[in-house]
């Protein structure tokens, strides 16, 4: 199995990984390991790490552009849809892509082809990735815009890359909540509270997926606009439910930074863990699971 690809998606990976796990052939990935790609949600790295895992080898090749993918000697497809939810049509919004099978005559040729590129390339390893998550999260960033504390105005391109940069060195979270999701809580400045265990180590200037565990799925992104205070009787008045008070007594203000206009869920799936996976309700993420989970969002816009 040949795979070519500049860009590739954490939810795809899991994907080709569970089949290149029982499968009896060997497997080599041809991408690009672009720093810029990993912080703007475009390359996951752990999705790379995940198929090194499974003994897929993953070749980085400077410049590489093109779309390919060869199974044996007698299938190939070539186009311009790369490894990602959006590139193969597996995300709610979709890109338009068109591919070409090829002639099985044609496939020895263009297998010969990736198999140069990939000579002249380099063999990916879990330090290279390590180092590659570094350099992505070191990228200078533009001077980032204040807070709003309005989404009326609907979100732009221009607003995702800005989260997107401004991410490279803030800490980031996810932050699960049980109920339907309701984005228009989320489009101007709101709260979400945690729980009575310990007090939450959110700080300012922390950004947030806010995730609906029964949905399941991330709907929005805020930042933190203050630190966590013990106010269970805020929390009583608001919910009109003396027990939440009591069980969730600490609150965070937040202010909103990805709220689409309509619902969108970036799902467990793409997002590669679940709301049981939140540990008394919330989740450290790194650069490029937040990334990854912002670009899918704005997919929807």
């Amino acid at each position: 199995m040949l795979l070519a690809s500049p860009y590739l998606t954490r939810d795809i990976a899991r994907r080709l990984a569970a089949i290149a796990e029982t499968s009896a052939h060997d497997w080599l990935l041809v991408t690009r390991l672009d720093a810029p790609a990993v912080a703007n949600g475009y390359l996951s790295v752990e999705g790379l790490g995940v198929l090194l895992g499974v003994g897929v080898r993953i070749v980085d090749c400077a410049r590489l552009h093109a779309k390919a993918y060869l199974v044996g000697d007698g299938f190939g497809l070539v186009g311009s849809a790369n490894l990602t939810g959006s590139g193969l049509g597996t995300t709610t919004a979709t890109n338009l892509e068109l591919s070409v099978r090829l002639d099985p005559a044609e496939v020895p040729g263009v297998r010969n082809k990736l198999l140069a590129w990939a000579g002249g390339g380099k063999n990916v390893d879990s330090v290279r990735l390590e180092a590659l998550a570094a350099e992505a999260a070191a990228l200078p960033k533009a001077k980032p815009a204040p807070p709003t504390g309005t989404a009326a105005v609907a979100p732009t391109t221009a607003d995702v890359e800005q989260l997107l940069a401004d991410a490279r060195d803030r800490r980031l979270w996810a932050k699960g909540h049980y109920g339907d999701p309701h984005p228009d809580e989320w489009r101007a400045e709101s709260w979400f509270s945690s729980s009575k265990k310990a007090r939450p180590t959110f700080a300012v200037s922390d950004l947030v997926l806010v995730y609906s565990v029964d949905a399941p799925g991330v709907y929005a992104v805020v930042e933190i606009i203050d630190e966590a205070v013990h106010d269970p009787e805020f929390v009583t008045a608001q919910t009109g439910s003396e027990e939440e008070g009591e069980r969730w007594p600490y609150v965070n203000r937040t202010t909103p930074r990805l709220v689409p206009d309509d619902l969108a869920l970036v799902t467990a799936e793409q997002l590669g863990f679940s709301g049981r996976g939140l540990q008394n309700g919330h989740k450290k993420l790194s650069l490029s699971e937040f990334a990854a989970a912002v670009r899918a969002l704005a997919d929807g816009l």
